[in-house]
């Protein structure tokens, strides 16, 4: 009975739940552009994947771990995906055995359980994209913070500036827990000072001097100062937005956030201090990192709720602790946070461009006299790997191999012209993110002049579809 009770137990547990829950529908939407991106990198030598990551403005870190997974396993949407989908189950094990060790049963087992059904982690365990890394980052730096705290020796420092060093070597945003880290140091653990800040942090900036580019350092800094990024300043309404998508309504969690706080103040005699010390780190890296990006986003495009991934196990945690304080038989405010999440639970997120239903369809009709035309170009690589599973694999000859299947990345019409898209009798049209003037579409204009005959449909998800043929 005592294994059944052991953390070893629940961590398994809480790995295994998420992994039934979350595993039925993940390859059930094709790749979207930004998987696309970290699919592309796994067919690049190891050694160039730092300079690639360098134009997507990223870090490298999650590209390594996907470019080894790829080794192991074959490049499909299920076997990319499920790494995420261990990130995400792994950090919800750890995250038990932390809450657990620096809480309670409860509060571990009630958060746990709404992380398990929280539908945006379910999303981002379905996405082959740094997200689900970061969120399990987030769960091992802050067990080996508490290790530190516990045990102040040069090892666990070493592993804590490492571990951190990885989480800014996968997403620069996620700087904030290492940031919020030191507050807490500064507030409440005064006595490391000199071993946070000063070897902690020469420890991270000597893997920072032997990884970072200079180029990397300069993206930090330069990063959307000429707006050229699709992503603006935030405004309240993202502010609401974002809490709508990661946690409740805004509603509903003003109404538990003001709830516990009144609770936390009501019942601070009777709370221990260990106990304290975590709600307070929990407070800092969930709550202060998230109106702290909001506020930078106000006047420079940064704020977005999946840069926050990290956030959401420690505002649970905070919530739910504090409105199991009530002195009730059991803990019915946090159970109520809990059947709000598995009721609300979609394990169908829906996702993607699907471009993997156009390419099956225009191969049922494609023949010599046929070209296909992907506007935009950054979109080439998202229709070849459904269109032409082989040769996407040959990065190398990538180029050649396009045209010789006549297939053509497009943003604008002189393009169509440079390539001599019009000698074809039939142009398939595939179109994502493509940019209109007015509601004009200048490219379906300018093909529809050419040709006689026009089918349009917009009905695939993220996708319009569009066919032109000479009569």
């Amino acid at each position: 009975m005592k294994f059944f009770k052991s953390n070893i137990f629940y961590f398994f547990l809480f790995l295994l739940i998420n992994l039934v829950f979350k595993l039925i529908f993940i390859d059930h939407y094709p790749f979207s552009y930004d998987e696309m991106i970290s699919v592309k990198n796994t067919q690049l030598e190891f050694g160039h994947i730092k300079h690639e990551a360098e134009w997507d403005n990223n870090p490298p870190f999650y590209y390594y771990c996907l470019w080894i997974w790829v080794r192991i396993v074959n490049l499909t949407e299920f076997n990319v995906r499920f790494l995420s989908l261990l990130f995400i189950s792994v950090g919800i094990g750890l995250y038990f055995v932390l809450v657990r060790k620096n809480l309670n049963l409860t509060t571990a087992l009630i958060s746990s359980g709404i992380l398990t059904f929280s539908n945006f982690l379910t999303f981002y365990a379905h996405e082959a994209r740094v997200y689900a890394l970061i969120f399990l980052l987030a769960i091992v730096s802050t067990i080996l913070f508490f290790n530190f705290l516990e045990k102040p020796d040069i090892l666990n420092l070493f592993f804590l500036a490492l571990i951190n060093f990885i989480i800014i070597y996968s997403h620069y945003i996620a700087a904030l827990i290492i940031i919020g880290q030191y507050v807490f140091i500064i507030l409440y653990e005064r006595k490391y000072l000199k071993k946070i800040f000063l070897y902690h942090s020469l420890i991270m900036l000597a893997f920072v001097l032997m990884r970072f580019t200079t180029k990397q350092v300069t993206n930090i800094f330069n990063f959307n100062n000429k707006g050229d990024f699709w992503l603006k300043p935030a405004k309240f309404n993202d502010l609401l937005n974002s809490i709508s998508e990661m946690y409740f309504s805004p509603l509903i969690f003003l109404i538990i956030l003001i709830l516990s706080f009144a609770l936390l103040f009501y019942y601070s005699k009777s709370i221990s201090t260990i106990h304290k010390r975590f709600v307070c780190y929990s407070f800092i890296i969930g709550f202060i990192s998230f109106v702290l990006l909001f506020s930078i986003g106000t006047f420079k495009a940064v704020f977005l709720s999946r840069y926050l991934i990290f956030t959401i196990p420690f505002v649970i945690c905070f919530l739910v602790f504090a409105t199991s304080l009530i002195d009730f038989r059991f803990p019915i405010p946090a159970i109520f946070l809990l059947i709000i999440s598995l009721i609300g639970m979609n394990i169908k997120p829906l996702k993607g461009q699907d471009y993997r239903m156009v390419a099956k369809i225009i191969e049922q009709k494609y023949d010599l006299q046929s070209c296909i035309l992907i506007n935009t170009t950054d979109n080439v690589d998202l229709f070849n790997y459904y269109f032409n599973y082989t040769d996407f694999l040959n990065h190398l000859k990538k180029d050649s191999l396009l045209k010789t299947n006549r297939i053509f990345g497009v943003n604008d019409t002189l393009q169509i012209a440079e390539n001599g898209i019009t000698q074809f009798n039939t142009v398939y049209l595939v179109q994502s993110f493509n940019k209109k003037v007015n509601n004009k579409d200048y490219i379906q204009e300018y093909l529809k002049d050419k040709y006689q005959g026009h089918f349009y449909t917009n009905k695939f998800n993220g996708t319009e579809f569009s066919v032109f043929k000479r009569k």
